[in-house]
């Protein structure tokens, strides 16, 4: 799982490599209203340090997987299978939203003067895909390898995204006043509005049914599921 988790991070660094590629390319560059500050040294942070470190703990996972140094769970294969397909469908939620957001789309928080608002795709379900498929990426890859460092650098990585998220949704606000507040108002930041909650509160709570199940068949040989027949049909 863990080069699987490896791969998913580079295609994710890949895609972002790409799309900065086509950005440079373009001409949309000029006249930007750049933000600056201690967010842009946040983001600076977290595309350079935090992606590396990720790198590296997946790289040395894959040398020794039972260094002790790498704090991590294990976890059981359904879950596993289950991350797999969060993963890569964050891949795919990343590709497409860079190809609908086209040349508004920056590596760092701008404006331009030809900035467009882009309400339909993707971002018709949600204003952040990308930042989405970054906390995607973390999920799966925590219920992948279970390592609590990985949750952690992405933990930290998505909170910078949302405090860029902040930021830029004032600067759109100014540029276009009523229509992004309407967009605003019928789109949820980071998931879509009409999604039931609860399946995200499943999926934690599979992981953590998983885990623990784990830790007990450790600790006493026997399952939850053999401790659930046990009390339903006492022998």
């Amino acid at each position: 799982m863990e080069i699987i988790s490896l791969t998913a991070v580079l295609l994710h660094i890949l895609a972002s490599y790409i799309q900065l590629r086509k950005r440079r390319a373009s001409k949309k560059g000029e006249n930007t209203i750049i933000i600056e500050g201690s967010l842009n040294l946040a983001m600076l942070f977290k595309d350079y340090i935090i992606k590396s470190l990720a790198v590296i703990t997946l790289i040395i996972y894959l040398i020794d997987y039972n260094n002790f140094l790498l704090m991590r769970v294990n976890v059981v294969n359904w879950i596993k299978y289950i991350g797999v397909i969060i993963v890569y469908s964050s891949i795919i939620l990343k590709i497409f939203a860079y190809k609908k957001l086209g040349e508004n789309w920056s590596d760092r928080v701008a404006i331009y003067n030809k900035h467009s608002l882009v309400n339909t795709g993707v971002y018709n379900q949600t204003r952040n895909p990308i930042y989405t498929s970054y906390a995607m990426l973390t999920l799966g890859g925590f219920m992948m390898t279970g390592s609590y460092i990985l949750l952690l650098l992405g933990g930290l990585y998505f909170v910078i995204d949302i405090a860029r998220s902040k930021k830029e949704e004032k600067e759109l606000e100014r540029k276009f006043g009523e229509e992004y507040m309407e967009y605003k108002n019928t789109t949820g930041a980071f998931v879509p509005i009409n999604i039931n909650i609860s399946l995200v509160f499943l999926i934690l709570l599979c992981n953590i049914f998983g885990m623990a199940d784990e830790v007990l068949y450790l600790s006493t040989g026997n399952s939850i599921g053999i401790y659930l027949i046990k009390l339903f049909l006492p022998t």
